[in-house]
């Protein structure tokens, strides 16, 4: 109201007030103290009930009235307009006193007429009506001006003595010749406001009819107060136009915290209607409203009130608000301003201001749920690398499982050959209490199950579900004695190429289960699957490692491995024999340094890489305390997963016992032949 009041000239001469719609005075200036005094009341006081009825029904009917009071020898025209969004009156007046007394009192004489008609400080002008046939008023032939007349039209007296409207003024508007017509018509006065394009100037009239034709009209130049009052009005169209069409919601309240008004956006936004609003209070609609983090919010902390409260401005904070038409909650950002009367330093009112951020809100939630699944998948694939069994694995995944879901317990099970569900995981509530029976009918904490219940459900309809009533579900078999009380469920299929191996189940999370939530698990499980199978691959690896580890170490030849650089990378227990050289010393050694002919041996293996194998190919192993063992070594190619050749696997066999039969069988034949020899000789002798 403030911010409307100091639109009016400080200096303006006519008294201007602004009253509340209760009636109280909120703003008056300096000439408006006179009439202040004359109806007995003070800024921030109440209007008589007589005025204050008027200032109200002005309000309610949103049209202008306007009376007549009499101030000491002065008689002022009251006009009252309506503020309808500020919910206030502005109340201007005028003082028609000199009009009033051509009304009540009679000329006298020439001089007398003059001299009064000279003094009056508005223009005055008497005019003829001039006729048609059909009665029609067409001109204005103006009798007498006083000098006022001059100064507010410019024209001197001697200018339009005499002469019409019509040939006075370029542009003659006919409702200026209509409503002087009717005066002399009808017999009675008449209180007009009209433009005069010709002088580009607003006049408040009042005309009296004189006998015959004749009438006496006195003006008052009111330009400056219908620009003010056009400046306001178009300041309060647009007001009105803003208010009604920004999509920012804005609702007033009172000092009680009532709400009074309401913009459309508002109403979107919250989902009722003024109607529905109008009259609650904070406190009465806290139980629509909650903070960020699900708690309630109470009435009493509503920006609101709080603002209503200290005095000061509420900014920047956010509330869930339930929309009954949506059934749902909208998320707004409210910013509180209080209101305050002149004089006064408690606010009378609050506006909020508040902008719908529930999209926004909808998004951050989704990269929240997003961010926490990334960083659960991330968790199960760490454990991965760093847990030791497929228990431990499975204990991670579930852990990942129950924080994505809130979930109070759960457990992994996988479908066995046997056609049962076996544990992978379950959560720590003290299971030793709770024994089911076994396929063997013996009562044991559960460790594989059959493939019915809840979970069964899972597993033969190969999709997730969800519900906040197991007991009710018809799938449910119940508990076995011991196990903790089933609030919610929540089961979603582990799916390995198409077909279900297992499930993640999770239960009693607070409030209850969504499709949320669903999703969630459902976005894991594959993250699940997969460790879980890596998991049993490298056990299958390394089992089979050890298994062909032992295969390797039993074998009594040497057996080394060779990479694509000639460099060894493997080698077995034998080969560390044969060299006299560890393992860990071998590996990483170039192979041709362990021979007597390194450029034989080095020529070998790259004849493997060439031909894709060899055969019995001949080289000298030397120990490093210089001791000698001839083999044959046989060779050929491995590749990995792709085909690539990625080194030759060899294997060398001792022929130091064969060399030494082949070396004693050479003697013997020596010796077998010298003997022949002699006896050859000793027959040619004979």
């Amino acid at each position: 109201m403030d911010t409307k009041m100091k639109q009016f000239p400080t200096n303006i001469s006519n008294p201007v007030l602004s009253v509340g719609m209760d009636g109280t005075v909120l703003y008056s200036n300096e000439a408006g103290e006179p009439l202040l005094h004359e109806w007995g009341v003070r800024v921030g006081e109440k209007l008589p009930s007589s005025i204050g009825y008027i200032a109200q029904r002005v309000i309610s009917r949103n049209n202008p009235e306007k009376i007549e009071v009499k101030v000491g020898k002065s008689v002022y025209l009251i006009v009252f307009h309506p503020l309808s969004m500020q919910e206030c009156v502005n109340i201007s007046g005028f003082d028609i006193s000199g009009q009033k007394e051509f009304e009540e009192k009679p000329l006298e004489s020439k001089e007398k007429y003059q001299d009064l008609f000279n003094l009056t400080e508005q223009a005055v002008q008497i005019g003829e009506i001039v006729f048609d046939e059909n009665g029609r008023s067409i001109d204005n032939i103006i009798l007498d001006v006083n000098l006022a007349y001059e100064k507010h039209s410019g024209l001197r007296r001697e200018q339009v003595i005499g002469r019409g409207f019509k040939e006075i003024f370029p542009i003659v508007e006919q409702r200026w010749l209509d409503r002087y017509g009717e005066v002399v018509r009808t017999g009675m006065g008449m209180h007009f406001e009209e433009y005069n394009a010709s002088l580009d100037r607003w006049f408040e009239v009042f005309a009296s009819p004189m006998g015959s034709n004749r009438f006496i009209a006195v003006f008052s130049d009111i330009t400056r107060h219908k620009q003010t009052e056009e400046d306001l009005l178009r300041s309060e169209q647009h007001y009105r136009l803003l208010h009604e069409t920004m999509l920012q919601g804005v609702v007033y309240q009172d000092a009680s915290g009532k709400i009074i008004s309401m913009n459309p956006a508002a109403e979107r936004i919250l989902g009722k209607t003024p109607a529905e609003f109008l009259g609650s209070s904070s406190v009465g609609e806290e139980y629509l409203t909650i903070r960020e983090d699900g708690s309630m919010f109470p009435g009493l902390e509503h920006p609101a009130m709080v603002s209503l409260r200290t005095g000061q401005k509420v900014q920047g904070v956010v509330m869930g608000v339930y929309n009954p038409r949506e059934n749902f909650y909208r998320w707004i950002n409210i910013n509180a301003v209080p209101i305050f009367r002149t004089g006064e330093d408690r606010p009378f009112q609050v506006y909020t201001l508040f902008d719908d951020i529930t999209e926004r809100k909808q998004e951050e939630h989704r990269i929240r749920r997003y961010n926490r699944i990334l960083k659960g998948i991330n968790r199960i694939f760490s454990n991965v690398v760093q847990a030791k069994t497929e228990e431990e694995v499975g204990n991670a995944c579930l852990s990942v499982a129950l924080e994505v879901t809130g979930s109070e317990f759960g457990f992994i099970n996988e479908m066995g050959t046997d056609g049962l569900l076996h544990d992978v995981a379950k959560s720590d509530l003290g299971w030793e209490r709770c024994f089911m029976y076994d396929k063997t009918g013996h009562r044991r904490p559960p460790s594989f199950f059959a493939v019915h219940g809840l979970y069964g459900s899972v597993i033969i309809n190969e999709k997730g579900f969800f519900t906040s009533d197991p007991p009710s579900h018809p799938d449910s078999i119940g508990i076995p004695y011991g196990h903790p009380p089933l609030t919610s469920f929540l089961g979603v299929p582990l799916v390995q190429d198409g077909k279900t191996i297992g499930l993640i189940a999770v239960a009693n999370r607070e409030g209850g289960y969504s499709s949320e939530q669903q999703e969630d698990l459902e976005a894991i499980a594959p993250a699940v699957v997969q460790a879980l199978q890596r998991k049993k691959a490298e056990e299958a690896l390394r089992l089979s490692n050890i298994y062909n580890r032992s295969l390797i170490e039993s074998s009594l030849d040497p057996l080394v491995t060779i990479g694509r650089d000639g460099k060894i990378t493997d080698v077995n227990c034998a080969t560390e024999q044969v060299t006299g050289y560890s393992r860990n010393d071998l590996i990483k050694t170039d192979f041709s340094d362990y021979f007597t002919e390194p450029e034989n041996a080095r020529a070998g293996y790259k004849q493997v890489f060439t031909d894709g194998e060899v055969r019995d190919y001949p080289l000298e192993i030397q120990h490093k305390d210089g001791h000698i063992t001839p083999v044959l070594y046989n060779a050929s190619v491995y590749r990995d997963e792709n085909g690539e050749v990625i080194g030759v696997f060899a294997a060398a066999r001792d022929i130091t016992e064969r060399k030494r039969a082949e070396h004693q069988l050479s003697n013997e034949l020596a010796r077998a032949t010298g003997l022949y020899e002699l006896y050859t000789l000793s027959l040619i002798h004979i």
